[in-house]
């Protein structure tokens, strides 16, 4: 509002011809070759202007830029268990664009829910709060139903606009077909539900927290 080289072999495709059910398998090698941070300094620059992000956090673009590295590496930690991270062009200058997403079977660790938790409260107990209210909120409209969940695309602010984040969905959808089951993504952007609709996600529900309206897009099972 989910590295190649360290996991066994086997299951099934999962994007860009890299294989699961394990998780590490699923990512694309870069997204852990320095633990995240490429990976974590993206997403919080391409988060940083974001009407939920600038409500909860209430400080200045570089500030919320620190504050979202904590967060970005905190959903990371858990996408190393329960999920899968896609990273576009990751070369000498870092990626380009990531996307972040977790499976309909597979429950983050106990140790995820702890490292979210200290990494939240690094960012500071008020905006910490604020965080929690908001995922108290969005859990009165996300699905009881096991679906695969795009927690998260960013792209180099600088980059925005080239297709990026379009490619990363797209690889991102078509892998998430060999284990049939809906699909969620929400957006506190309202201009961006026509790019996922695109991808077939479609409105489902709307709420507002922080005085910022978030929309949530399902996508029927294929």
């Amino acid at each position: 509002m989910g590295a190649g080289s360290r996991a066994a072999d086997g299951g099934e495709t999962l994007g860009g011809g890299v294989e699961s059910p394990d998780v590490r398998r699923a990512s694309d090698p870069a997204a852990f070759a320095d633990g995240g941070q490429a990976v974590a300094s993206l997403l919080a620059r391409a988060f940083r202007d974001n009407p939920m992000n600038r409500a909860v956090l209430r400080r200045s673009p570089d500030a919320r830029v620190r504050a979202n590295q904590l967060g970005a590496r905190m959903l990371l930690r858990v996408a190393e268990t329960s999920g899968h991270v896609l990273v576009a062009e990751a070369g000498a200058g870092g990626p380009s664009g990531a996307l972040i997403g977790f499976e309909p079977f597979r429950p983050p660790a106990p140790s995820a829910s702890l490292a979210q938790a200290l990494l939240l409260l690094r960012q500071g107990l008020r905006a910490a709060l604020r965080w929690g209210a908001v995922q108290a909120e969005l859990a009165s409209i996300r699905p009881d139903d096991p679906h695969w969940t795009l927690a998260m695309v960013g792209v180099d602010p600088d980059r925005q606009g080239a297709g990026i984040g379009a490619g990363l969905v797209a690889r991102w959808v078509d892998g998430i077909a060999a284990v049939p089951a809906p699909a969620w993504v929400e957006t506190d952007r309202l201009e961006l539900v026509p790019f996922y609709q695109r991808f077939g996600f479609e409105p489902e529900a709307r709420c507002t927290v922080h005085g910022v309206e978030v929309a949530g897009l399902r996508r029927p099972e294929p």
